[in-house]
């Protein structure tokens, strides 16, 4: 990795010529980042204690333990089956998250955390200390070096830096989904069939970002290749010529990536991968008697040998004849009148509870905040 920070300069030079409202989620951030080193600022992702930390393919913070895991992968040692990392899921998809102080961004990581809530069964829920122990770690949000975070749980700490210019939610989303342990999209072991890339737009020293982690097929959880992944490299990404380094096999014209949000194949992958399809709440079981389950004569406990021979004592003398409904009823227990995420107030505000993308989440975990009560 010695040179990384001079060769960047070079390789990303192309990124930046491409108009920026057509930028995907990547490209951005690669244009984000070729800036800070351009200006003459330390783009190296900088920790609490001023440790230095260098970026894989262009925002993947390089890690002892990554550079560990990428090898048994390339040498098909434990690989993982899908384009996540192997053991860096999240407890029960509960990921706790805090802001750094003078986090000037904290709106757009709502707005993402919204997307994440209402689409997948994953939740990034406010820090407690509590909560970071039973997660085993968590997130802060802070500014950092240009836009970057840590592959999966770290197991501690572990910050998802979103620097100047990194303030849309795509950007955001991406960041938040290698957190959550996914890598690159066209770092999967298909991606031949689908696109080919340009070695000769690339700088030779970047080439190790477009290495695939094991030659063959590729079973990503049952999901097909995604050209519109959030989390797939951009057309121009490490371009030394203004040139494509990525095109579509199928439309050499075609856009890869973009910077909306998740796609389908993500929610799919991210629900997968994190075990969870959706949340049923049990119903509670209630035993029901019937109204009026009386003996309407007195002299029905002397009858109650006729209980099983006669019509009569059976209409007249239910509870001496022990023919009271007891049997147990289902009943469905009644929403409580709260918002179970800190954040409801604020989506409210930003008409997310009419929102046909967020309705259903919102009438689930915002009812106070959306009147629903």
């Amino acid at each position: 990795m010695k040179g990384f920070l001079f060769v960047t300069i070079v390789v990303l030079a192309g990124v930046s010529c491409q108009d920026d409202g057509k930028l995907n989620a990547m490209d951005k951030i690669f244009s984000i980042n070729k800036d800070l080193f351009t200006s003459g600022e330390d783009a190296t992702f900088t920790t609490d204690d001023k440790t230095k930390m260098e970026f894989f393919e262009g925002d993947i913070i390089w890690t002892k333990r990554l550079k560990a895991q990428i090898g048994q992968m390339e040498a098909n040692e434990g690989v993982s089956k899908f384009d996540a990392i192997n053991n860096g899921a999240w407890p029960g998809g509960v990921v706790p998250y805090t802001f750094a102080s003078g986090f000037a961004y904290q709106s757009i990581v709502r707005t993402a955390i919204a997307e994440y809530n209402a689409k997948t069964c994953i939740r990034f829920k406010p820090y407690t200390a509590a909560l970071a122990r039973r997660a085993g770690g968590y997130v802060e949000f802070m500014h950092g070096g240009g836009c970057s975070s840590y592959i999966g749980k770290q197991g501690r700490k572990q910050s998802i830096s979103l620097g100047r210019g990194c303030n849309t939610k795509g950007v955001a989303v991406h960041e938040m989904m290698h957190a959550l342990g996914f890598f690159h999209e066209q770092s999967r072991r298909d991606r031949d069939s689908y696109i080919t890339i340009n070695w000769s737009n690339i700088n030779r020293a970047m080439w190790y970002n477009f290495k695939k982690y094991q030659p063959g097929a590729a079973s990503t959880l049952g999901e097909s290749y995604d050209k519109n992944s959030v989390m797939h490299y951009g057309n121009y990404a490490f371009s030394i010529n203004s040139r494509p380094t990525i095109v579509s096999k199928r439309n050499s014209n075609e856009k890869l990536g973009q910077r909306n949000g998740l796609s389908a194949i993500d929610i799919r992958q991210l629900n997968k991968y994190y075990k969870c399809g959706g949340v049923t709440v049990k119903p509670t079981k209630t035993t029901t008697i019937v109204k009026n389950c009386n003996d309407k004569y007195s002299f029905c406990t002397s009858l109650t040998g006729w209980c099983t021979r006669h019509s009569f004592v059976k209409a007249n003398c239910k509870k001496s004849c022990n023919l009271c409904d007891t049997r147990p009823t289902v009943t469905k227990r009644p929403a409580s009148c709260i918002d179970t995420n800190s954040n409801c107030n604020y989506w409210k505000n930003q008409n997310y509870c009419r929102s046909r993308t967020y309705t259903s989440y919102m009438r689930k975990s915002c009812r106070k905040s959306c009147g629903l009560c």
